[in-house]
């Protein structure tokens, strides 16, 4: 007896070109920048190294953290979730990967 077993097709999300089907887009439209706002992300960190994250700091756009797995040290994110998560809020869009 056989069974045939084939491979999955290849799923990519497109998140970089998905705005305009769900409206996000429209507030860079109307010129809001999201200057002044500040969002809390509880996740698995964040890789601040990220240049569409500019950095950890005062000057960065990551400006805070805690790591409560190695407390003591940046909350660095090891797993990659958390930082989509942070670029999906942050990013400017200008690069992706």
């Amino acid at each position: 007896m056989f069974q045939i077993i084939q491979q999955d097709d290849d799923f990519h999300s497109y998140l970089d070109r998905s705005g305009p089907y769900v409206g996000t887009n429209v507030p860079r439209i109307d010129g809001i920048d999201g200057v002044g706002i500040k969002v809390a992300v509880i996740d698995t960190g964040v890789d601040f190294t990220h240049p569409d994250l500019l950095g950890y700091g005062p000057d960065g756009k990551v400006v805070g953290g805690y790591n409560f797995i190695n407390e003591g040290q940046p909350p660095m994110d090891t797993n990659g979730h958390g930082t989509q998560v942070a670029g999906v809020i942050a990013a400017d869009g200008q690069i992706t990967g």
